[in-house]
């Protein structure tokens, strides 16, 4: 699946900085962003991409959020 079929299937619209850190795959990635600039959505799409993409078993994904 191409990234463009990736956004439409996900009804996704990142930035190229958002799609960077979604298609990052080499060891983990902290985001750090103002409220409201869409890090939720980077982390959804970024989980999704590594299970339904890359074949990442998600007992290997570890998600950590905070306000």
């Amino acid at each position: 699946m191409t990234w463009q079929e990736f956004e439409q299937r996900f009804s996704i619209q990142l930035n190229e900085q958002q799609k960077s850190a979604v298609q990052s795959v080499d060891g983990p990635v902290l985001l750090l962003a103002v409220p409201g600039s869409g890090k939720t959505t980077v982390i959804t799409a970024r989980t999704r991409f590594l299970i339904e993409e890359k074949k990442i078993s998600s007992m290997s994904i570890l998600v950590i959020t905070f306000t």
